[in-house]
């Protein structure tokens, strides 16, 4: 973005200009202009709306300032509305630190500023789903037990199954980089059942009504064949390879591959580690679909009861974005490995017999030593590596943001930081902010710990 009225930005066709009083901003937007008043503002030269470019809607100018920002001073709420439909980010600061709403709300154009927070809490809302949770299937449960349906209807031609070796699954690439389940029949799978590889039922897309006639369509099942000698798969499979083990690699899956996969990956890890019964030390066996496993020693004492051997392990975690008292910093922690400037929220398993804001409490004041008021639960991620479930809070400190005081617990972390909202914002959006050289790294936008960061500069928790 350039407010130099001599050298405005040209955009590929089409301009719309946002007056300020002291120039003429010409900012190139990016998709179709639906809004009428919009529509009018903007042309090309055919005198037709024109394509938006998502790229530049945030450009900034050498003061940091938006589209959005201008808008927010000028009180063009039409402009500001349309500016938000079409995917501009109303969390971006200028070089003052000030947010679009901060600017609308120091003009007092109130309207404007509804309107921004309307969209944060929306957004807020909608990014409450976190990676490895987009699952398309229903569980379907209750037909795990139906061994005479699952045989029949995982052979019909419509069944998918998901391949596995060694926890990894097959999958393919696109030439745009992401990565998605490589899909089989049962005939591709048939001799890799027929040969003992462990088959486990995933789910359907959709509910499946009582008495519905057996069909195919839209079933998952999922095949390990790690136990049984099967020779370079990928040979057999036009296009496909094993997924990557590395972190990155499984971050460039498909939301709801993933979450397909990590459900399978999770299941089958547990068979891995489970083959024998802890109680008596007999052969396990497992039934409901991959979903139980018992002991075959029928005279076993895990027989008797219910007993947490028997189901499939999880293992809660909490992870909590600690803030100031006053609700303007973030406490971060950097883990002992972790890549340079890379800063993150802090975490610990739940320990037996503990609620979830006592887990909080214990495991902030055990890292840093800072004590904490309030814990409001946010929304949990499934972490597969192996089965973990990272139940996400807001946790507010009973101090404020004095890192002097900080009593860090060097076995557990490097190091451990207050940081302000700016930092936090820059290290969200950092292509807005190129010029700053120090600012900190941010686990991806897959982590739960970016969202919780991300929620919190969304919306002051009411704590």
């Amino acid at each position: 973005m350039n407010t130099n009225n001599s050298d405005p930005i040209k955009p590929p066709k089409m301009v719309i200009s946002l007056l300020d009083p002291s120039c003429t901003l010409k900012v190139c937007m990016p998709v179709k202009i639906t809004t009428d008043k919009m529509a009018a503002r903007a042309h090309d030269d055919d005198g037709e709306t024109a394509p938006w470019n998502k790229q530049r809607i945030d450009s900034p100018d050498d003061n940091g300032w938006t589209a959005l920002m201008f808008a927010a001073k000028n009180n063009h709420n039409d402009v500001i509305e349309c500016l938000l439909e079409n995917g501009s980010e109303p969390l971006l600061i200028n070089q003052a630190g000030e947010t679009a709403e901060d600017i609308a709300g120091q003009y007092r154009n109130l309207e404007i500023c509804i309107t921004i927070r309307t969209v944060n809490k929306s957004k807020a809302k909608s990014e409450s789903i976190n990676f490895f949770s987009h699952s398309p299937l229903q569980r379907c449960a209750e037909y795990r037990t139906n061994k005479e349906w699952l045989e029949n209807v995982m052979k019909t031609s419509n069944a998918k199954f998901v391949l596995y070796n060694n926890l990894q699954p097959l999958v393919k690439e696109s030439s745009n980089k992401t990565i998605s389940i490589y899909r089989l029949l049962f005939s591709d799978v048939e001799d890799f059942i027929s040969c003992g590889a462990l088959v486990i039922f995933l789910g359907a897309e959709n509910i499946i009504e009582p008495n519905e006639s057996i069909k195919g369509d839209n079933i998952w099942f999922g095949v390990d064949i790690s136990s049984i000698g099967c020779g370079d798969v990928t040979t057999r499979f036009s296009g496909c390879k094993w997924l990557s083990k590395s972190l990155p690699k499984q971050l460039m899956l498909i939301e709801t591959d993933a979450t397909i996969i990590g459900q399978g990956r999770s299941i089958f890890c547990w068979h891995r580690y489970n083959k024998f019964c802890s109680i008596c030390g007999s052969r396990t066996k497992f039934e409901e679909a991959g979903y139980k496993l018992i002991c075959s020693n029928n005279h076993c004492d895990s027989h008797n009861g219910v007993h947490n051997i028997s189901y499939p392990r999880v293992d809660p975690v909490v992870i909590m974005l600690v803030i100031s008292a006053d609700h303007n910093h973030c406490l971060l922690g950097r883990k002992i490995g972790f890549p340079e400037r890379m800063w993150s929220c802090l975490a610990g398993f739940m320990e037996p017999g503990e609620a979830i804001d006592d887990a909080v409490k214990r495991e902030v004041h055990e890292e840093s030593g800072v004590n904490i008021e309030s814990v409001r639960y946010m929304s949990s991620q499934p972490w597969p590596f192996p089965s973990s479930l990272m139940i996400g809070c807001i946790a507010i400190a009973s101090t404020g943001s004095d890192n002097s005081v900080l009593k860090i617990d060097r076995k557990e972390l490097e190091d451990a930081r207050w940081f302000t909202k700016e930092q936090a914002n820059m290290a969200l959006f950092p292509r807005h902010y190129k010029f700053v050289n120090d600012r900190i790294i941010l686990p991806p936008s897959q982590a739960i710990a970016h969202k919780l960061i991300k929620n919190w500069l969304r919306i002051k928790p009411n704590l």
